[in-house]
């Protein structure tokens, strides 16, 4: 049903597009649009996007359904046995038709992969963003903490931090 494809320079533009859709949706009713846009930018300009991918700093992984982007993870290995996901985020069109769920399994599946033992996973996500907190702790994450931090322009993130440990 769905694919899962490592991303690479030649995907920024589309991971671009995806998060001019995805990210001013999802918090739409969250955090202002002044908020967004300057998010969107720390986060997503073709030169941050870029450089995390060519010095894989982050790993971007893009899902598929049918040839059609539906999806995007990234992730990053802080050390040998937590992972923490920065981002997984589905085009509205496909919320709630298992996108999430399949990039989430995949991402494990891959941490996995490159451990061979105990691991956990850690994330931080948006507070108020009800949909994502159920949808994580589906998957099993548990709420260990919460914090909020600074972002610049007087900006702030209140997040909740989840983890969970898988055993091999």
């Amino acid at each position: 049903m769905y694919q899962l494809k490592k991303a690479e320079i030649t995907d920024v533009e589309l991971i671009q597009t995806m998060a001019q859709e995805v990210f001013p949706y999802t918090y739409r009713n969250t955090l202002s649009q002044e908020q967004i846009k300057y998010m969107m930018e720390m986060m997503y300009s073709y030169e941050v996007l870029q450089k995390k991918i060519k010095t894989q700093s982050e790993s971007y992984y893009i899902a598929f359904k049918e040839n059609t982007p539906c999806g995007y993870l990234s992730f990053e290995r802080l050390e040998s046995d937590y992972f923490y996901i920065q981002k997984i985020y589905i085009l509205p069109k496909y919320q709630g038709a298992q996108c999430g769920s399949f990039l989430f399994k995949s991402a494990m599946e891959i941490f996995r992969n490159e451990c061979n033992s105990t691991f956990k996973v850690g994330l931080n996500m948006n507070k108020e963003n009800v949909n994502a907190l159920k949808f994580y702790q589906k998957q099993g994450m548990n709420i260990i903490g919460s914090r909020k931090h600074p972002i610049g322009n007087a900006y702030y993130m209140d997040d909740y931090i989840l983890e969970i440990e898988y055993d091999e």
